[in-house]
């Protein structure tokens, strides 16, 4: 005996990849209000062409300006976490993962423990990868920031709410409509 599931899907991308996020970094002079207020229309126009009722608070997360404020906490999380940019920064961003594996080994971290002392161990060469890690990345930081705050400070970032909650067929346009980057955010 088979069992077949019919599921609808939101969109074809939903058949091709696991689910995600989505983040386009908009290099715009548009303000974050006359982007909201288009988003909102394009969706609109959305749903009219495709007989869908998406609502903006469950596509989209707040339309945000990347500001003095949390130019930071972007370039941590962002650039740093998803690699937001990375292809065209040609600044040799760290990657966590590479890092932690390179100091793991030099470290002499153990896969396979057989002993609290093994245990121990490992879990102080994990304080010690994660405490460089730290550093690493504030040093990073701290070294391009002029230079980070002269791409992004500025940029319009429009998140979707949830994962695979902007519809695929609207990917072209926002990335039109707001000369936007997009980034699939895992």
């Amino acid at each position: 005996m088979s069992i077949a599931f019919l599921i609808k899907n939101q969109s074809f991308v939903d058949v091709i990849t696991n689910s995600s996020s989505e983040l386009f970094v908009c290099d715009t002079d548009k303000s974050v209000e006359f982007t909201e207020t288009l988003l909102r229309k394009i969706l609109d126009l959305h749903n009219e062409v495709s007989n869908t009722d998406y609502s903006f608070e469950h596509v989209f997360d707040s339309v945000k300006c990347v500001g003095e404020e949390d130019i930071e906490k972007f370039i941590e999380d962002y650039v740093i976490g998803w690699s937001v940019g990375n292809n065209d920064l040609n600044i040799g961003v760290p990657n966590y993962y590479d890092f932690s594996e390179q100091m793991r080994r030099k470290l002499g971290w153990k896969a396979n423990i057989k002993t609290d002392e093994e245990r121990q161990e490992n879990n102080r060469i994990w304080d010690e990868v994660r405490n460089a890690w730290e550093e690493l990345k504030t040093k990073w930081i701290t070294e391009n920031l002029d230079y980070l705050k002269s791409i992004f400070l500025g940029r319009i970032l429009i998140c979707s709410i949830d994962d695979n909650s902007i519809p695929y067929e609207l990917f072209n346009t926002i990335e039109y409509s707001f000369n936007a980057d997009r980034y699939h955010l895992g």
